[in-house]
C-alpha cells in the first residue's frame, strides 16, 4: 500500500494524480471517513492519519465606519407618493400670465367687460399632466370654496386620473386693456393664481369690448373667436377692425 504525498492517505496501487487526489480527500472529509492514527507523528501529522481540514477564523463583521456603505434609500411607500405630490404641488402652484398680441385697426382699450365675462381654457393636471379635452370657463363671479377652510377660487376641480383636487383663480387686479400703442406686441391681459390647474390653451369668444381711436365710440359684445373682428365706426368714418389674435402663457 502506498501513500499519498500530497494528501497522506493510504492508496491502494500507488500514488494518485492531482484531481484524483481531491476527488479522495473531498470524499473522505465529507464521509467522515476516520483512518487509523498513530501515536508517532512527523511535522505534527503521520501517515495513516488525516490532516484535519484548518479552522477559518470567523470574520469579522464591518462597520459602517470601516468602509460599508450603506444602500440607497428607495422611497416607495405611501410616503414618498405623499411626498412626490407635494413637490409636484409646489411646482404647480403660482401664478400664469395670459398674454394678448392683435393689430389693432383705429380702436384701443381692447377689454373683457364685467365679472360674467368667461375666460375659456383647456387645463392641465399639474400633479398627473392629464389635459382636459373640452373647454371650460371660468369668471370673476364664480367663488368655489376650498376644502379645510383654505380660502376660495374661481374653479376647483377634482382630476379624473389622479383624484387629485386642484384649483385655478383669475386675479382681477391683474386684468388689464389692450391699447393702441400695445399694437403687435404680447402684452398681459389677466394673471391666475394656480393651484394645481394650469391652463395650457385659451379661446377668445364674445364679451370684450374696445373704443374708436379718435371718436371714442364704444364697440360692445365684440366677438374673437375667429381670431379676427370688423366694424365701422360713424363718428370717425372709417373702418375699424382688431386682426391677428393671438396668445401665450408665461409664468409671472
Amino acid at each position: 500500500m502506498a501513500f499519498s504525498k500530497y494528501l497522506e492517505l493510504p492508496i491502494a496501487g500507488g500514488s494518485l494524480r492531482g484531481s484524483e487526489h481531491r476527488l479522495v480527500a473531498d470524499s473522505a472529509y465529507l464521509h467522515r471517513i476516520t483512518l487509523p492514527r498513530r501515536k508517532s507523528q512527523v511535522c505534527g501529522c503521520s501517515p495513516g492519519a488525516l490532516r484535519p481540514a484548518p479552522r477559518l477564523a470567523p470574520r469579522p463583521a464591518q462597520s459602517r465606519s470601516e468602509g460599508a456603505q450603506a444602500e440607497p434609500a428607495v422611497y416607495d411607500g405611501p410616503e414618498s407618493s405623499g411626498r412626490s405630490q407635494r413637490q409636484l404641488s409646489r411646482v404647480a402652484m403660482g401664478k400664469i400670465a395670459l398674454q394678448l398680441k392683435a393689430t389693432l385697426e383705429n380702436v384701443t382699450n381692447l377689454r373683457p367687460v364685467g365679472e360674467d365675462f368667461r375666460w375659456y381654457l383647456k387645463m392641465k393636471c399639474g400633479n398627473c399632466g392629464e389635459i382636459s379635452e373640452k373647454w371650460q370657463y371660468i369668471r370673476l363671479m364664480d367663488n368655489v370654496a376650498l376644502k379645510g377652510g383654505r380660502g376660495s377660487a374661481s374653479m376647483v376641480q377634482k382630476c379624473k386620473l389622479c383624484s387629485r383636487e386642484n384649483s385655478i383663480e383669475i386675479l382681477s387686479s391683474t386684468i388689464k386693456p389692450y391699447n393702441a400703442e400695445d399694437n403687435e406686441k404680447f402684452k398681459t391681459i389677466v394673471e391666475f393664481e394656480c393651484r394645481g390647474l394650469e391652463p395650457v390653451d385659451f379661446q377668445p369668444q364674445a364679451g370684450f369690448a374696445a373704443e374708436g381711436l379718435e371718436s371714442g365710440t364704444v364697440f360692445s359684445d365684440i366677438n374673437l373667436q375667429e381670431k379676427d373682428w370688423t366694424d365701422y365706426d360713424e363718428k370717425a368714418r372709417e373702418s375699424v377692425g382688431i386682426y391677428e389674435v393671438t396668445h401665450q402663457f408665461v409664468k409671472s
